[in-house]
């Protein structure tokens, strides 16, 4: 499961993942691997239009 690790991830630093950052974590290609550090800016850039 490609999206396993992310889910996992952000569960551990309690972080929630909006369906808008799931379908952004999902259109990232294997490349682009999605590591902790997609997931906190995809984050934060969620943050950031929410305020």
């Amino acid at each position: 499961m490609p999206y396993s690790k992310p889910a996992k991830y952000t569960k551990h630093i309690g972080i929630r993942v909006t369906p808008e950052m799931k379908i952004k974590l999902m259109k990232m290609t294997s490349k682009e691997r999605k590591t902790i550090t997609d997931i906190l800016r995809l984050y934060l850039e969620d943050l950031l239009k929410q305020s």
